[in-house]
């Protein structure tokens, strides 16, 4: 199957890239010639079993001047609220400055409550039990006891972010850009390839399952491999 004979609309991409493996994403993105925008493995689910696929928002935090703030004024993360919609991610860059949690129950609740669909931040989220109770996908550095919003300001919203990279380095991602989250990482396609992406990873994908199929009567895998071929069924992606 070609990826060309696929009509892929935006309407569609979350639906279909819900039951597309980060894995297909990134042989798609090799096939592409493109660098895979894969998130830094220290940035982790705080569980496995949630699927993550979205639109990103983006907002960067910064450590409060006033330093620890003893009566934090809930207000001011009244923005990163209103970031939140159906089939957005959250996306939090914080940086070096990751001295409190900047999720938890509460943000949670209400992300929830506008239908998002998670939350990557490079920073730290607390109240796991009850985050991983209501089934919302959240990928964190690790977790911290201690209240963000006593401790961080937003220092924008709607602008580009940094996030660490597990090639190394760091790479931006934009509003708008969509994030694939699973058991094995999480990869941000860029907006303008979005649908050259998944039409191949569909067709891709595709062809693996020929593969399985194949191997689930007798073929070895080379073989399988040699009869499927992946790379044949992606065309070279050409930037519009």
């Amino acid at each position: 199957m070609k990826a060309s004979s696929l009509n892929v609309l935006p309407n569609d991409w979350f639906s279909i890239l819900d039951g597309i493996e980060t894995a297909v994403i990134a042989d798609v993105l090799d096939e592409f010639n493109i660098s895979c925008r894969l998130i830094d493995n220290a940035i982790q689910p705080i569980t496995s079993s949630f699927k993550l696929v979205g639109k990103a928002a983006c907002a960067t935090l910064k450590p409060k001047q006033s330093g620890l703030e003893a009566n934090p004024i809930y207000d001011d993360f009244s923005a990163v609220d209103a970031m939140a919609g159906p089939g957005i991610v959250i996306v939090l860059a914080t940086g070096p400055a990751q001295d409190g949690a900047v999720l938890g129950e509460f943000m949670t609740r209400e992300f929830q409550r506008r239908g998002a669909a998670g939350v990557v931040t490079d920073g730290m989220i607390r109240d796991t039990t009850a985050i991983e109770s209501l089934c919302f996908p959240a990928y964190s550095r690790g977790t911290s006891p201690l209240n963000g919003a006593r401790r961080m300001a937003i220092e924008s919203i709607g602008k580009d972010v940094e996030f660490p990279s597990r090639e190394g380095g760091a790479f931006l991602i934009q509003d708008g850009d969509i994030i694939v989250g699973d058991k094995d990482g999480i990869i941000v396609i860029p907006l303008s390839m979005a649908g050259s992406v998944i039409r191949a990873a569909q067709a891709y994908g595709s062809v693996e399952a020929q593969i399985v199929c194949a191997m689930n009567k007798g073929m070895s895998r080379i073989q399988a491999l040699k009869t499927h071929n992946r790379s044949a069924s992606v065309q070279p992606f050409r930037p519009k």
